[in-house]
């Protein structure tokens, strides 16, 4: 029943920094930032194919330089515009990549709480989901009472659910194609 997304304010950053520096300071990491990747889909002004395939290329990519398997990612912060393009590519994009373990990993978008806040939405939801692992819990899609046949993938709605958290992967598709994949450890 989406029908669009909604614009949303906000900003977030994250510090990052070496293990050995963040000791020498005597702080503990919030999480590790073990895979990340950038693609480029040359698509136009909404930047994403229906089959999702530079999505697909930024998350096999982060998942290579983490050295992870998709057995080992325990949830997804997907890009999750509440776009028909853009849920069904992204959602296309991660049965690709996931195959049978995409019934497995629980994914939710949490663009219906803070909007899409453009720009800044990439720090915003990279910052999710370094709370998510520091929590235990996977954030719900709010407002999502049915899910689109499209977009066959493990959606958490409504509410948050608590989960053992090891690894998660939060995907950002930006306009004019720039999409981004991070993968965090506990």
């Amino acid at each position: 029943t989406r029908n669009g997304m909604v614009v949303g304010e906000g900003s977030a950053f994250l510090v990052l920094e070496s293990a050995h520096a963040a000791a020498a300071r005597g702080v503990a990491a919030h999480a590790r930032l073990v895979g990340w990747a950038v693609a480029l889909d040359s698509c136009g002004r909404t930047g994403v194919s229906r089959e999702g395939s530079a999505l697909l290329q930024t998350m096999r990519q982060a998942l290579k330089l983490a050295k992870l398997s998709v057995n080992q990612i325990d949830y997804i912060n997907a890009h999750g515009t509440g776009t028909k393009l853009n849920d069904s590519a992204e959602a296309q994009a991660v049965r690709t990549l996931f195959g049978n373990q995409a019934a497995n990993v629980t994914c939710s978008s949490t663009k219906p709480i803070t909007g899409h806040c453009l720009g800044a939405t990439p720090a915003l939801e990279a910052v999710v989901s370094v709370e998510a692992l520091r929590h235990q819990t996977i954030p719900p899609t709010a407002n999502c009472l049915s899910q689109d046949p499209l977009c066959p993938i493990n959606v958490q709605p409504l509410t948050a659910q608590s989960a053992k958290l090891s690894n998660v992967m939060s995907n950002s598709l930006g306009f004019w194609g720039y999409h981004a994949s991070l993968i965090f450890s506990k």
